[in-house]
């Protein structure tokens, strides 16, 4: 037994002295280069979506005057030493951004804010390459998306290109340029329409946009979108049809919480109609006059129905040359409108009589009605109806050739709500005529009148916005109070309301 223990304690003794040797120079410590990260701003940072660029410059040492980040090294400063990470987390993360994303690899980080609206965790990694030692600090991030309110404006930019620039109204009125940009789209020419679709459920809104050849819909929250995102895949009819359609018109423009409502995509050569409440999807075209016809009607691009409330819907046949309607998303045609004897103008057109242009104005209060002007080789005729669970004839008016100088030349048009004016532009000469009162006032703008639309849906039906474009200003866009004189023409510019340097306006659409 003693011998088992003198044997344990020598193999134990040896140990010891091993572990002593082999110890032996361990305890000599150096200092190693450290790095410290401090002074970030105490509430963070807060940027816009799409419309800032996050710029963070820090310094090597405290500066009071200077919101910025202080970086302090121990040791060494030269700059080829270090690699420095910038990354960003969602708060209260999910499995897929978990791994978070990298926004910059300098030291100075500039990053153009294409993240989605949210709230980030934001780390500033510093890596010493001699080491391979890392220092991580953070701060917040808050993303806002001011595109949920204000005015759409799309047009020509600089390079020629079809573009679209905002006039957010979400919290402060700023502008926001260039939304197509990196947006999932093919780079376009010839813009035409914007056009905000209106829907029972928030998850089936869009933004569209159109031009000359092309039209794809846009997520309205980050306007991204892709080349998939066509209207001819929403479409399951039993008819051939075009792989690229165009819509020229739509309804609705806003959102509703009535289910009893249909949504409506007018195009060159077919209508389609689907439910407000479903997801966006289409069966055959509606505009013939027969569901078992195979012929389709060419109707004029705009779809005359309530702008607040839209539960009917009247095309213009431009074929027959007359009006038809519609009411329900199951609709598989048309019907053309009936003539009685007595009424103020005919649905059906007499010959040589056709539609040269139509708007859905606030005239009506909560019956808001549509108007049509309509021409043969004499006048100029008025139309005024009424689009609803009825549709019926409200007033009618003719202005003989030669009354209004240059409402035929003219390609913008825009009739006020609350006055008998017609609104027209030719070059930069705007015009108004009073078709009750039979008086004429023009006046000179600043530049080219590109487009104008007074704001109906914005709920501000007495104020009318004016696109125009010169090459000192490039785009501008100016909103204007209608003066409510019926003995004068008078426009009055809201305070604060003229924007510059915008694209060539050729659409204005609200987003509210």
């Amino acid at each position: 037994m003693n011998h088992k223990i003198l044997i344990l304690l020598a193999v134990l003794l040896s140990l010891c002295c091993l572990s002593c040797y082999d110890d032996e120079g361990s305890y000599d410590y150096h200092e190693i280069n450290e790095v410290n990260i401090s002074n970030w701003r105490e509430n963070g940072y807060m940027v816009i979506y799409k419309s800032d660029t996050l710029r963070i410059t820090p310094l090597a040492e405290y500066d009071s005057l200077k919101q910025e980040p202080v970086i302090e090294f121990t040791q060494d400063q030269n700059p080829d030493r270090y690699e420095y990470e910038w990354k960003v987390k969602i708060n209260n993360v999910t499995v897929q951004d978990k791994e978070g994303q990298v926004i910059g690899t300098e030291r100075n980080l500039v990053f153009p804010v294409t993240l989605e609206p949210n709230n980030y965790t934001l780390y500033l990694k510093v890596k010493d390459k001699e080491t391979d030692l890392v220092w991580i600090s953070y701060s917040y991030l808050y993303v806002m998306n001011v595109m949920d309110k204000g005015f759409l404006l799309l047009g020509e930019d600089e390079a020629g290109n079809a573009n679209l620039d905002m006039i957010s109204m979400s919290k402060d009125t700023i502008i926001l340029k260039n939304l197509l940009n990196d947006c999932g789209l093919p780079t376009m020419q010839n813009p035409k329409r914007v056009m905000y679709t209106g829907t029972y459920s928030n998850d089936d809104r869009y933004v569209w946009i159109t031009t000359a050849d092309e039209a794809y819909y846009l997520d309205p929250d980050n306007l991204q979108g892709s080349s998939f995102n066509v209207l001819k895949n929403m479409i399951f009819s039993a008819y051939s049809l075009p792989d690229q359609l165009i819509p020229l018109d739509m309804s609705a423009k806003r959102f509703y919480t009535s289910m009893n409502m249909t949504r409506v995509q007018l195009c060159e050569n077919y209508v389609f109609a689907a439910d407000l409440y479903s997801p966006e999807s289409y069966g055959n075209p509606v505009n013939r006059l027969s569901a078992s016809s195979d012929e389709f009607f060419k109707p004029y691009p705009h779809i005359f129905t309530n702008a607040y409330y839209p539960r009917a819907f009247v095309l213009y046949d431009e074929t027959d040359r007359c009006f038809t309607s519609f009411s329900t998303a199951s609709a598989n045609n048309v019907t053309q409108l009936k003539d009685k004897s007595g009424d103020i103008f005919p649905w059906q057109q007499p010959e040589g009589r056709n539609c040269i242009y139509g708007e859905n104005t606030y005239e009506g209060g909560t019956n808001l009605l549509s108007v049509a002007l309509m021409e043969d080789a004499d006048n100029f005729y008025i139309y005024k109806f009424l689009v609803s669970t009825s549709i019926s004839k409200r007033s009618f008016s003719t202005i003989a050739k030669g009354e209004a100088p240059g409402l035929r030349s003219a390609l913008l048009y825009a009739f006020a709500s609350t006055r008998t004016l017609v609104l027209y532009a030719e070059g930069n000469i705007l015009h108004a005529y009073d078709y009750q009162n039979k008086r004429h006032y023009q006046q000179e703008m600043d530049g080219e009148i590109t487009c104008m639309e007074f704001d109906v849906l914005g709920n501000n039906y007495d104020e009318i916005m004016i696109a125009t474009y010169n090459e000192k200003d490039k785009g501008v866009v100016e909103r204007f109070l209608l003066g409510s004189n019926p003995n004068t023409f008078e426009l009055e510019p809201i305070e604060n309301c003229r924007w510059t340097g915008l694209v060539k306006v050729k659409d204005i659409e609200g987003k509210f």
